[in-house]
């Protein structure tokens, strides 16, 4: 069974007109999603994981440690003017999974809609680490 059409009053299909069309590429949607996420302090990205396991020192080899700061991973499916968002995050102790996550789905489908200008369908948030501290990359010594 497929979705229904979403078109405008005109009867125009949205992100159609007489002129063309607009589309919008899914690493736009997502890199959209993975800035609007860090705007909550809480949330942040995770460290690097092979097979569902941390990657303990994982910034030294190229990879990501958890960190405040940083984009969370992301990715969006979008199909024609409808998208959906996956992103996995870190969520800083003792702050509520729930509490966060809902905060961040309303972020991220607000600067999604104003943005990109596509309708969010759902946004399936993986907290993948909760973190006590957020490790920093040490400064380099100079001897």
């Amino acid at each position: 069974m497929s979705a229904p059409v979403a078109t405008r009053p005109d009867g125009h299909l949205i992100g159609h007109n007489e002129l063309g069309t607009i589309s919008v590429n899914p690493s736009v949607v997502s890199k959209v999603a993975s800035r609007a996420s860090i705007d909550l302090p809480e949330v942040g990205a995770a460290q690097t994981r092979v097979l569902g396991l941390s990657v303990p020192g994982a910034g030294f080899m190229g990879g990501r440690d958890t960190d405040l700061s940083a984009l969370p991973k992301a990715s969006a499916d979008v199909n024609g003017s409808v998208a959906s968002i996956d992103l996995q995050v870190a969520v800083l102790w003792p702050h509520s999974v729930r509490a966060v996550s809902e905060k961040l789905r309303a972020q991220v489908i607000g600067e999604v809609q104003r943005i990109c200008s596509v309708d969010v369908s759902d946004v399936q948030i993986d907290v993948v680490e909760f973190a006590s501290t957020m490790a920093r990359r040490p400064e380099p010594r100079v001897r």
